[in-house]
């Protein structure tokens, strides 16, 4: 059975100086992890929960996730990291055809939500709601 130990690690290595708010980002990836967990959505899902801001925010080499991380947990983090010049509505659209990538998102967003409201911070609330909705449409295509 695959175990979330890889991950995590990794993810705690290479956001080992960042921070998210007042706190390590590792916290911030804790809670998104335990968030899809909380949706039964699987270790896979935890996985790649734990990787969401890798290759985004980090150096770390795709092909050091390729070594050490399955074809599935791979693709579902590239579909979560926004590449510049990307618009922002390509890559909701892009989010939202991978079934993995669309849960972890809308965990992370619901983290970054909850921390808006305790911040009160009215414009992230405004772009974590909207992106909500982005992400969670009952659509059938993938019109953001």
């Amino acid at each position: 059975m695959m175990s979330t130990f890889e991950a995590s690690q990794t993810a705690y290595f290479w956001h080992k100086n960042q921070r998210y708010g007042d706190h390590p980002y590792l916290t911030h990836l804790a809670e998104v992890a335990a968030m899809v967990d909380r949706m039964n959505a699987g270790v896979v899902a935890i996985n790649v929960a734990y990787l969401h801001d890798i290759l985004e925010d980090t150096a770390i080499p795709l092909s050091e996730l390729q070594d050490k991380f399955s074809d599935e947990v791979v693709k579902a983090v590239q579909a979560l990291t926004k590449v510049d010049g990307e618009l922002y509505s390509d890559y909701i659209k892009k989010v939202r055809r991978n079934p993995i990538a669309r849960r972890v998102k809308i965990a992370d967003t619901l983290c970054n939500l909850t921390h808006s409201v305790v911040e009160s911070n009215k414009r992230r609330i405004h772009r974590y709601t909207t992106q909500l909705q982005l992400l969670t449409n009952a659509l059938g295509d993938d019109t953001p």
